[in-house]
């Protein structure tokens, strides 16, 4: 018999695109492999409807889940509000991103602007393959009358023709 494959993680809050445990989801919309390492920003999925809004000055409350962290490794929380072109990293955990919490508060400055946003998770993991992954959430900022977010933009290694992060 062969073992079960542990799945590898992902982003269940805010619940993210096609992921199976979002409000209204079409069984047929479901992405089985949202565990999977990505080459493609989002997985290649495009905005949709808000799932989640957030108060500007408060904090996102992103939960991932999956069997296989891989010891760790480094996670990016960004936002975006042009449809995933660029994304401004809201928060970083280095190295030790899925050791012991899997729950992480990430703040929306105060500064923000109103409007739709693309929220993502997106993680390089510390051993194994070389991979990347990414999964993103579309949620609805009540910010500031002409705010603006600035910040690093997100990494992109591992994938996209990006560096390649060492173990």
């Amino acid at each position: 018999f062969a073992a079960p494959a542990a799945a590898h993680m992902n982003m269940s809050n805010p619940p993210p695109r096609n992921y199976k445990g979002k409000p209204g989801i079409a069984e047929t919309a479901i992405n089985y492999s949202i565990t999977s390492p990505t080459d493609q920003i989002c997985q290649g999925t495009q905005p949709g409807g808000s799932v989640k809004t957030y108060k500007a000055g408060q904090s996102i409350d992103a939960t991932i889940e999956g069997g296989a962290p891989h010891n760790g490794g480094h996670c990016q929380f960004a936002v975006s509000y042009d449809n995933d072109k660029t994304f401004v990293v809201l928060k970083t955990v280095k190295n030790n991103c899925l050791i012991g919490s899997r729950s992480y508060q990430v703040p929306i400055p105060a500064d923000a602007p109103s409007g739709k946003a693309t929220f993502a998770w997106i993680w390089f993991n510390a051993a194994g393959n070389r991979e990347a992954y990414m999964n993103c959430a579309d949620i609805t900022i009540d910010g500031k009358a002409g705010g603006k977010i600035t910040g690093p933009k997100a990494l992109y290694a591992n994938t996209l023709g990006g560096p390649t992060l060492p173990e």
